[in-house]
């Protein structure tokens, strides 16, 4: 009974323990990507494998949009009086990394959204 009480204990405050973030929000990993100069090689080193890929063609040629999502959890608090003070907001990151021709990073672009309240947000679904 013991060995069970501690191993549901421990269930618990695993699932309670921060999820590092992704490569893509922190500073120093997207300092190392540099626009006309950085290729998709480097960026998958650096950033690893892309969520989604998008490719799409016009009279200059191919272009690549690889993509990188990010999703923190909030909390949310239901008394109105703690509301302020212990909520925490949701956060919704999207990186997406544009490559030429040449496989060179042509443009890179992050949306952060905040989310503050359950009407806010609704359900966010990934890619």
């Amino acid at each position: 009974m013991r060995t069970l009480l501690i191993t549901a204990l421990l269930v618990v405050a695993a699932s309670c323990a921060d999820v590092p973030p992704p490569k893509f929000m922190l500073a120093e990993n997207m300092d190392r990507i540099v626009i006309g100069h950085s290729t998709d090689v480097e960026v998958r080193k650096i950033l690893g494998n892309p969520q989604q890929i998008k490719t799409s063609s016009d009279q200059a040629g191919a272009s690549v949009v690889w993509s990188y999502q990010y999703l923190r959890r909030g909390t949310y608090e239901l008394i109105p009086s703690l509301r302020e003070k212990l909520s925490k907001p949701a956060l919704h990151s999207i990186l997406t990394v544009q490559f030429d021709t040449q496989r060179v990073v042509e443009k890179v672009d992050r949306v952060d959204r905040e989310i503050r309240t359950p009407e806010e947000g609704g359900i966010l679904v990934p890619f």
